[in-house]
């Protein structure tokens, strides 16, 4: 928490999915030698994938750029980056990747490192989001806001998958928006600047989300305390949702500890009627194969005619069922194909694109 100790604006937490690697290479880019203040790095990466996003980066900045160890110390004039598969949280003197439940579908997610960092560093935090679809980050910059930092975010129009700006002007108030040029000449200027030395009252939710995370676990009686329960079902592990109590922008918790913002919950329904649809056409194959060795094995027996005409009429149905599913689930897959898949950004792409 802020105190009489002289402090600066120096705390930078930069989250951002689909096509924000490139742009945070340009960003770091930017970045003066000099730079005394800190910069938390959340992006959506694939949790399969060994990541190389540290030397990517590292080419490209002045500063240190490496990855978040848990319980690590920060230093002043260094990048950190999240790690794959974890999240990323901060307190004003350590950082922390936790193993707990995705958010927003993704682990890494950007709500949970722009949260930790309001609620322990309160005005000295700029949060920043870049280019990426859907809308997670958009409560980070909401609890950055309600513990009084900063907010900016890309221009939109600049970024190659907009969506996750435009989401986050929609419920959080946003002090700047600019190209990533513009942003790094931000950050350097912003970090030399004090922070206003006055506590902050921070809202209870927000130390309790935090705690969650931290933690790993979530129980009933928090999320009786976060918000009310609500008619929906987690798409990842089938518990009930609580819709948390925050007007400007709709969210949701399971006990286990899954979050999801509205647009993100809608995204893991579809992922769940795809798999649902999927194992449904794999148990009438298998049920095909069935009744074709129940035929095989009866082919002996004193009612075999009539009973293979059963069985024929059982199978036949089944084929129909079969290539009913089948011209759903490509008419499925073609409206809604992009919305698994695009918001990580996979280490090993990153790679790739960077080397050819």
């Amino acid at each position: 928490m802020l105190d009489k100790t002289e402090h600066f604006r120096d705390i930078f937490v930069i989250g951002g999915s689909a096509g924000a690697i490139e742009e945070l290479r340009t960003l770091l880019h930017e970045i003066d030698e000099n730079f005394k203040g800190i910069l938390f790095v959340a992006i959506h990466l694939s949790p399969y994938s060994k990541s190389e996003l540290d030397l990517i980066l590292g080419r490209e900045c002045k500063i240190p750029v490496k990855f978040a160890q848990h319980k690590e110390k920060f230093e002043p004039g260094h990048v950190y980056l999240a790690v794959p598969n974890r999240h990323f949280l901060v307190d004003e003197d350590c950082m922390y990747l936790t193993n707990g439940p995705r958010e927003n579908r993704s682990k890494p997610a950007i709500d949970p490192l722009f949260r930790s960092a309001a609620v322990s560093m309160q005005q000295r935090v700029t949060g920043i989001l870049l280019s990426g679809n859907l809308d997670d980050g958009s409560a980070g910059l909401l609890a950055v806001k309600d513990c009084g930092g900063e907010t900016l975010i890309q221009k939109p129009e600049t970024a190659r998958f907009p969506d996750m700006l435009h989401n986050a002007r929609a419920v959080a108030p946003i002090d700047n928006i600019c190209n990533i040029r513009e942003m790094g000449q931000f950050i350097n200027k912003t970090a030399k600047e004090k922070a206003n030395p006055k506590s902050r009252f921070i809202p209870e939710n927000l130390k309790l989300e935090v705690d969650i995370s931290l933690k790993a676990q979530s129980d009933i009686d928090l999320q009786n305390q976060l918000g009310s329960q609500v008619p929906f079902i987690c798409p990842e592990c089938n518990g009930p949702l609580w819709e948390m109590k925050d007007k400007r922008i709709k969210r949701y918790r399971c006990h286990t500890g899954h979050a999801y913002t509205l647009k993100n919950l809608a995204a893991g329904q579809e992922e769940s009627i795809e798999e649902a649809l999927w194992a449904a056409l794999r148990t009438l194959e298998e049920k095909i194969r069935t009744l074709n060795t129940i035929a095989e094995v009866g082919e002996s027996g004193v009612n075999y005619t009539e009973e293979n005409a059963v069985l024929q009429d059982k199978i036949e149905n089944a084929h129909k069922y079969i290539d009913t599913l089948r011209k759903f689930l490509l008419k499925f897959e073609g409206e809604h194909g992009d919305a698994p898949n695009t918001e990580e950004a996979p280490a090993s792409e990153a790679v790739l694109s960077d080397e050819e």
